[in-house]
């Protein structure tokens, strides 16, 4: 991600949504960037504002925070382990770290700028990470040591991943610095060789169209599905694992979307750069608004 694409982001996340404090100590976000849904809450990351909120997906109301502003890092993306603890990446500072148990912030590794996404192999337990630059590199990262093992390297531009029941990961294209050349598609990668190759995909409500553009994040809902997202023209798509066939789910009224993430009842929910709102949508496409607040 690029330094003036990054500073453009910060602008308007600052004009759209100012920082608020509530009466409980919790920050409203600036924005909502990664999204993970935990123990009937879902957890959202703040770039710019430098947080990490539980939320309530019902009503909104913030219920638990973690603050980094005192270690001036920007969390992006966060996946939870089985004890609780969180590990989290800052594309920005180029830091991998977690939240333990008893709710301290660590650093587990430093990198380059640029680490952005992070999943678990639900199989294997293993935690990868990913760059969000061209010719970067997919590690493995122990969430206790920090040490890092490099996967795979010499990738596009990767963003929000997630593994399949084919034990593959589907990995998004996106770029910041190609959003008008519509750089995108998907790619799947054989973590235990490193391998990977473009995943096809056809559109059959809209044959003109031939790839995803622009696409952020993927979940699976390890059920022959796959949940694509494209920002800029935000929108969700229902894949079909084995056909590939790809349809609309859901469209955004929101100018860019970040981030997705599934709950226990397959709603699927949808981060925005600027916004301190989150959207879901039920399992017909339905679409409901939430705002973060105290």
């Amino acid at each position: 991600m690029s330094k003036p694409i990054i500073f453009l982001i910060c602008f308007l996340s600052i004009l759209s949504c100012q920082e608020e404090t509530t009466s409980n100590n919790f920050r409203v976000p600036i924005a909502t960037n990664g999204i993970t849904y935990h123990d009937d809450l879902i957890w959202v990351t703040d770039l710019i504002g430098q947080s990490i909120t539980a939320v309530d997906p019902q009503t909104g109301i913030m219920v638990k925070q973690y603050d980094f502003r005192s270690f001036n890092i920007g969390p992006d993306d966060l996946v939870f382990l089985e004890d609780g603890s969180i590990i989290w990446t800052a594309p920005i500072a180029g830091k991998v770290g977690k939240i333990t148990t008893e709710g301290k912030i660590v650093v587990l590794a430093e990198e380059e700028s640029s680490i952005n996404p992070i999943t678990q192999n639900t199989v294997t337990n293993e935690i990868f990470i990913g760059q969000q630059d061209f010719g970067g590199a997919l590690k493995k990262i122990n969430p206790n040591s920090g040490l890092l093992t490099t996967v795979a390297t010499e990738l596009p531009s990767l963003n929000g991943f997630a593994f399949a029941e084919d034990n593959l990961l589907y990995a998004p294209l996106f770029n910041m610095d190609r959003l008008l050349d519509g750089y995108g598609g998907i790619i799947k990668i054989n973590t235990l060789t490193g391998l990977f190759e473009d995943w096809e995909v056809s559109f059959p409500e809209d044959p003109n169209k031939t790839k995803f553009k622009n696409t952020t994040a993927i979940k699976s809902d390890l059920n022959g599905s796959i949940y694509v997202l494209e920002s800029t023209t935000p929108a969700v798509y229902k894949v079909n694992l084995d056909s590939g066939e790809a349809y609309k789910f859901g469209t955004l009224p929101s100018i860019a979307a970040d981030n997705i993430a599934l709950d226990k009842n397959d709603n699927v929910y949808v981060t925005t750069f600027i916004q301190n709102i989150v959207f879901v949508f039920d399992k017909d496409g339905n679409r409901r608004k939430i705002t973060i607040q105290n």
